[in-house]
């Protein structure tokens, strides 16, 4: 499942993780995305691009 477009990195990529699914690459999310909205708890260890909701 290709999630993250193959454009410019200095366009905004924004997460937002309504479901925990094992097909999401949650670890290249991370590593991408310049804000995560983590409705759900995925990601355990506080990031400043992070937002628990």
């Amino acid at each position: 499942m290709d999630l993250l477009p193959r454009h410019n990195d200095k366009q905004a990529i924004i997460g937002i993780l309504a479901t925990d699914h094992d097909g999401f690459d949650s670890d290249l999310i991370k590593a991408h995305a310049r804000l995560i909205v983590d409705t759900r708890g995925v990601y355990r260890e506080p990031a400043h691009h992070i937002v628990k909701a």
